[in-house]
């Protein structure tokens, strides 16, 4: 059974829209000189956060570089058999790729 997400929230990005803002300054990054464009991107970024298949594909991908920075040097079979033996990552597999034979090497 697929879980089901709620809704991305907007209301909190919103709250800007409703001011007469000229630019954004984010805690981190650079300043926003259009607040409209910086909402719409900032919104396409959260909608795409609430795919669980392509935040499950971003998932794996974390994992596996967060891996290869562990071990430094890892041969394919060695890494083959850490996805197969990680329980997460079977976990997606199974529920969102299970058509991609990747698990096997």
């Amino acid at each position: 059974m697929t879980p089901r997400y709620p809704p991305p929230k907007r209301w909190s990005i919103s709250i800007f829209l409703g001011m007469t803002l000229t630019t954004l300054s984010p805690d981190h990054g650079p300043v926003f000189p259009s607040v409209e464009k910086s909402i719409a991107n900032v919104r396409a970024h959260l909608t795409d956060f609430f795919h669980p298949k392509k935040n499950s594909k971003y998932a794996i991908k974390v994992l596996l570089k967060f891996k290869l920075i562990e071990a430094q040097s890892l041969d394919l079979v060695s890494f083959m058999a850490w996805t197969g033996a990680t329980p997460y990552i079977v976990l997606i597999h199974e529920r969102y790729f299970s058509t991609v034979d990747f698990l096997s090497g």
